[in-house]
């Protein structure tokens, strides 16, 4: 795993991408190069123009690769489907490319240089791609994982190294008294603590985890160190498990790993450039969207009695309760009965315009008031209702730490967990804000955002 500003991303998939960006930014000026590829009275032929274009292009290549999922290093494509995905992923950039450059000069190819553009980049770009599938699913150039423990904690390592491509469990050390040879909690033991040394020596880990719930039993420190003077990469479980999950495992870390561990960085610059990207890009999508807003006014008056608007008391920064705003998508009588309850699958206290709303969060435009406000910002744990907060902080631990910064519209387990809708989900959900909170960072921020999109263009996790 290689940490980028602050964020972790596997090292493969960062070898693929600059690879990828490499092959497409190269195609525009090896297109360039060809003499009847430039057309001097259409596209200047000084090098800032080429590097726009090449920047632009390089930039929707990526973007639309993420659309298509070919960033998801949990999933594999058989090599028919990679194709369709990576041609579509092609035929979105370059279509929008096309656009910028019909409005903005400076962006624009030439119709030669844009169709040899994609010719020289479409094939090496696949062919890179298959290497680097069939590089990662063969377990030679997995690095070798040693678990010293043999808990509960070992065995959800085990399950999570095992489907990452990047990782092979050889083994654990057990603490207690199970020998070489025998098992313990689905995980093969090697040996007890004592036999560190020899294990090292024989399996030649790459990787050693501090997998031990209990430190009762005192681990071999010094012959770590040596180990790791030596290149051997150490680490403690919490650490591994958040490269592995992007999140945090609240039932099991202790405060003192919070603590004492890196991240959780409040930087005052980052804070005034995350509040004027706030500002501008809430301004900008208010402008955007001001004339659907009084469409949508009006459906929804058609489709059911009631205010168009819906505000409601959330829990902020610091637990200050503000007043959100969205567009209505329940009945006015949706808790008269029950009080308050958590949105479920099919809920039918949400109106038939209310479920597409919705589906296209178009229900959650208001909330760029909140934004500029300073209430929320774009990217941070949505905000809950107070009478939920007071539940959930009784019931999960570190929960009153995800109020460390403003919620947002959107945030790091609205694109990597379905809709909360139990004290289950909360945890679960929880773990990812932590990981958000502790790793956060403007360029998270804006991996966010675009995998925002990708979830509402594909209408995930809405109820």
């Amino acid at each position: 795993m290689t940490r980028l500003f602050g964020h972790y991303i596997p090292k493969s998939l960062l070898v693929l991408i600059l690879a990828d960006a490499s092959l497409v930014w190269g195609s525009v000026y090896a297109g360039r190069l060809l003499p009847y590829a430039a057309l001097p009275e259409v596209v200047p032929t000084w090098s800032g123009a080429t590097a726009s274009a090449a920047a632009v292009l390089t930039f929707f290549v990526l973007i639309s690769m993420e659309f298509a999922g070919l960033w998801d290093v949990h999933r594999r494509y058989d090599r028919g489907e990679h194709f369709l995905r990576l041609a579509m992923a092609f035929g979105l950039a370059y279509l929008l490319v096309a656009v910028v450059g019909y409005l903005l000069p400076i962006f624009r190819l030439s119709r030669p240089a844009f169709l040899l553009s994609m010719l020289l980049a479409f094939p090496p770009v696949f062919f890179v791609r298959v290497v680097h599938d069939s590089l990662t699913g063969s377990r030679r150039v997995r690095r070798k994982v040693l678990l010293v423990g043999a808990g509960r904690v070992s065995e959800l390592i085990s399950k999570l190294a095992t489907s990452d491509r990047g990782y092979e469990i050889i083994g654990c050390l057990d603490g207690g008294e199970n020998g070489h040879g025998s098992t313990a909690n689905g995980l093969k033991i090697l040996g007890t603590i004592d036999d560190f040394t020899w294990t090292m020596k024989t399996m030649k880990p790459d990787v050693v985890v501090a997998a031990m719930e209990e430190r009762r039993t005192t681990l071999p420190i010094q012959m770590i160190l040596e180990y790791k003077l030596q290149g051997v990469e150490v680490e403690d479980w919490p650490a591994f498990y958040e490269k592995l999950t992007t999140k945090l495992l609240v039932s099991h870390i202790r405060p003192s790993w919070l603590a004492f561990s890196d991240g959780f960085r409040q930087s005052r610059l980052d804070d005034v450039l995350r509040r004027i990207l706030d500002i501008v890009v809430s301004t900008i999508l208010g402008l955007v969207n001001l004339p659907v807003l009084p469409v949508l006014a009006v459906l929804i008056k058609l489709d059911s009695r009631g205010p168009v608007f819906f505000r409601q008391e959330r829990v902020g920064k610091s637990g200050r309760v503000f007043m959100i705003l969205k567009l209505r998508t329940m009945r006015v009588d949706a808790e008269i009965e029950t009080g308050p309850v958590w949105a479920q699958v099919g809920d039918t206290r949400v109106t038939r315009l209310g479920r597409l709303l919705r589906k296209l969060r178009l229900d959650e435009l208001p909330q760029l008031i909140n934004v500029l406000r300073g209430d929320m910002s774009l990217v941070g744990p949505r905000p809950e209702r107070p009478i939920f907060v007071s539940e959930l902080q009784e019931r999960i631990p570190f929960y009153i730490y995800r109020h460390a910064v403003r919620p947002g519209l959107t945030g790091w387990a609205q694109v990597r967990y379905q809709y909360g809708a139990s004290v289950e989900h909360a945890r679960e959900k929880l773990e990812y804000d932590l990981y958000y909170i502790k790793n956060r960072s403007l360029f998270l921020d804006l991996l966010i955002i675009v995998q925002t999109i990708q979830v509402v263009v594909f209408g995930r996790g809405a109820r």
